[in-house]
């Protein structure tokens, strides 16, 4: 299962040669990851920040295709590794009009206690994210 996001590129996306800046990429991949959580981890919401954290430890983008304002950019994000105590995700950043892959981000996803330590994930946690894993790690 991949959870999806819609976006509509806006001039607030776009550097001055009229795509989407580097770092935008980024910054939605953070705005996915969060929804993802609040619809696939259960007590996100109510335990993020207070009982854990999920700290970025890496993140890498390539990018293939730009995007132009006006275009609607679909965010397919998905699991590709469960470990102990991280998880990876991976997000391609997809074209509605002609339906191609634009884009294609990872981060790996580091559970920590709010000390900074990194912590095993509580099994609950584990199983939610194991439903949006696939051995997949890119789709063509």
């Amino acid at each position: 299962m991949k959870f999806k996001y819609r976006i509509k590129i806006t001039f607030a996306h776009l550097n001055p040669e009229g795509t989407v800046h580097h770092f935008e990429y980024a910054r939605i991949f953070g705005i996915v990851r969060e929804l993802f959580g609040l619809q696939v981890i259960p007590d996100f919401k109510e335990e993020i920040g207070r009982k854990y954290l999920l700290v970025t430890k890496d993140a890498a983008y390539n990018y293939l295709h730009p995007f132009y304002f006006g275009d609607e950019m679909v965010v397919k994000m998905w699991v590709s590794q469960i470990k102990d105590d991280r998880f990876t995700l991976l997000a391609e950043f997809i074209n509605e009009k002609d339906r191609k892959v634009h884009a294609r981000g990872s981060q790996t996803i580091v559970y920590v206690n709010l000390k900074g330590i990194p912590t095993p994930m509580p099994e609950k946690i584990k199983l939610a994210i194991e439903n949006v894993k696939e051995e997949k790690p890119f789709c063509n």
